[in-house]
């Protein structure tokens, strides 16, 4: 079966009874599709584990994955992030005011009103404010913090579509609003702020240096050490966003065996191609100088690829910083970190 799809057309009156139809399924313990600015989510009431469990089931999630939870960008944060020293709210300030509402996330301590299960335990909550209308309008409607992961199977490819809910989640979802393609089109990027450091937990459609120019004090940029909980943040599996098909990870400017599995599909940009085997398939992702467009149309290739018939799939990086970086990121995933030369 299929769940609910109400398709957002502009027209006021009619999508406003549909954002009013989905807040009050949330508000009655349900579970909404929706579009964001970065991927469609899969939303709860972030204060009510019985709700959020449901994410987890729809999914097929471990309760050691936590979720984001959304927020509108003027509500008073200080009922989904405890109380900090001055100079880490400096700084939650200083990238709120320069991000809000955008694909940046922020994790800090949890109040204690967000359920463990939401934050898989652990002592910190990711929070961000979306960009897109209906994620805000949702958000108005229901009046308090909506939680929500990418609307997928769990490790597989994120959604960025109303049809890719559909056809991962059926009616494990109660309802979805179509608003059209999700733009980004890959995740946000999530970091943990502590004190004078930024510890960037997931890259994603916002750039670090963008961040970081937005903190008046100058700030250090970290990755995460190898003892930092992986219940910081979502995205941080070695298997994530994959495609069933197997996938290979290969830089540019490397060669790939030609021994792979076939047949073979060599995903890539068109201004950066290696010499491959006349026989090989070739999915053109766009150009490696237009990685705007190159994560917009990301994962929708690679759900394309997954029902193609290849039987192997070797993913080019983009070996560039920024969205770049972002970009690398999901695809070493979807290759469950199996990186080629």
């Amino acid at each position: 079966m299929t769940p609910v799809v109400h398709t957002l057309t502009g027209n006021e009156a009619a999508d406003a009874n549909a954002i009013a139809h989905a807040a009050d399924i949330l508000r009655s313990g349900g579970l909404v599709g929706f579009p964001t600015e970065t991927v469609y989510g899969l939303g709860a009431l972030a204060r009510s584990p019985e709700a959020v469990a449901r994410i987890f089931a729809a999914k097929g999630r471990p309760a050691t994955d936590p979720l984001i939870v959304h927020v509108l960008a003027d509500w008073p944060l200080d009922e989904v992030f405890a109380p900090a020293d001055a100079l880490t709210q400096t700084v939650t300030d200083e990238l709120i005011a320069a991000h809000w509402p955008g694909p940046l996330t922020l994790v800090r301590a949890k109040h204690p009103s967000i359920p463990d299960i939401v934050t898989a335990e652990g002592p910190t909550v990711a929070v961000r404010a979306p960009a897109h209308p209906v994620a805000q309008a949702l958000l108005a409607a229901v009046g308090e913090p909506i939680a929500a992961p990418s609307a997928n199977r769990f490790s597989y490819i994120s959604a960025t579509t109303a049809a890719h809910v559909v056809a991962d989640l059926g009616d494990s979802v109660d309802l979805v609003l179509d608003g059209g393609p999700a733009t980004a089109g890959i995740e946000s990027t999530v970091v943990r702020i502590a004190g004078d450091a930024l510890i960037v937990l997931r890259h994603g459609a916002l750039g670090i240096d963008a961040i970081t120019a937005a903190v008046e004090r100058g700030v250090d940029v970290v990755e995460p050490a190898a003892t930092e909980a992986p219940t910081a943040s979502p995205g941080r599996l070695v298997r994530h966003y994959a495609p069933a098909t197997a996938a290979f990870a290969c830089p540019v400017g490397v060669t790939p065996p030609t021994d792979l599995d076939g047949p073979v599909c060599y995903v890539g940009y068109r201004d950066a191609l290696p010499d491959l085997p006349d026989s090989w398939a070739l999915r053109d992702l766009g150009c490696i100088d237009d990685l705007d467009a190159v994560a917009a149309g990301l994962y929708a290739a690679l759900r394309e690829l997954d029902q193609a018939g290849h039987a192997t799939l070797v993913l080019q990086l983009t070996g560039r910083s920024g969205l770049g970086a972002a970009i690398d990121d999901r695809l070493r995933r979807s290759a469950s970190g199996r990186v080629l030369g």
